[in-house]
């Protein structure tokens, strides 16, 4: 029975989108889960046929269902984030938001369950994280702690959500900021309940890494709290990118620098 669902909305993720499938496929979990992901063709599209390629490795990590919903024209995120919901199986438990140029630790799958159904949390996420910039190879942590305080409810990496929360999600058009909308959407749906949130802020987030250079999106948000951030030097965190990250994973994210459409634009002593 699949108890969680992984949605991963696609768009112009012909080069980075291997890279979440790949952690995908490195998941350790006891529970059962699918994958489902929405993908406008005809615009640097990753495909179809890629995604089921990796169908054998993603069933060996307890993977049981993957859909793959390919968009004639161009959709909002938030109205993208919507369509996965609707696909999710009604036994699902737990929506798991996965980014395409995101590589998630290997026991997120079964961490995010865990502390949503077994602690009854209603919203998790790590407030802490490692940032890759594909074109500068320069790697900095992204600590969201220093940037706000902790007691509050802010948004973060590898987030998850209590699915039923956000089952009655709408089509609102949104671009951005869909982190948030998503939080907003679930302390709505509580009714006047408090949302039970929970920072999984775990040692083995170092497994897991976020990039820049392809989302526009992530680049953005980075540039503007860059002057908040100070220097989150790796070595300061004992983080080491090339002895946590599997070697073939960084070997491949050097021949994508090419096509990088953000990124040269980060302060060139960050990460250093």
């Amino acid at each position: 029975m699949i108890e969680a669902t992984v949605g991963l909305p696609l768009y112009r993720g012909q080069h980075i989108a291997w890279l979440a499938l790949e952690s995908l496929c490195k998941q350790r979990t006891t529970i059962e889960w699918e994958l489902i992901i929405a993908e406008e063709l005809g615009n640097d599209e990753f495909g179809k046929e890629k995604v089921y390629s990796y169908a054998g490795r993603l069933g060996k990590a307890n993977c049981k269902r993957i859909i793959y919903s390919g968009l004639k024209k161009w959709v909002p995120l938030s109205d993208k984030i919507v369509l996965l919901i609707r696909k999710a199986s009604p036994t699902s438990k737990v929506f798991i938001y996965q980014g395409a140029d995101n590589y998630s630790k290997s026991t997120r799958v079964q961490e995010s369950y865990d502390l949503i159904v077994n602690h009854r949390n209603d919203y998790i996420t790590s407030q802490i994280g490692a940032m890759y910039n594909i074109y500068t190879e320069q790697v900095f942590i992204y600590d969201v702690r220093k940037l706000y305080d902790s007691t509050k409810l802010t948004t973060g990496w590898d987030q998850a959500f209590s699915i039923d929360l956000l089952k009655k999600l709408k089509s609102i058009g949104k671009k951005e900021g869909i982190d948030k909308w998503l939080t907003e959407a679930a302390k709505e749906a509580k009714l006047g309940s408090p949302l039970k949130f929970f920072y999984n802020n775990h040692p083995s987030w170092n497994e897991g890494f976020h990039t820049h250079g392809i989302n526009n999106i992530t680049l953005h948000r980075f540039l503007r709290k860059v002057h908040k951030l100070r220097y989150n030097a790796p070595k300061k965190y004992k983080y080491d990118f090339k002895k946590q990250v599997p070697l073939e994973i960084v070997d491949k994210l050097k021949t994508i620098k090419n096509y990088c459409r953000c990124g040269k634009e980060i302060p060139s002593w960050l990460g250093r």
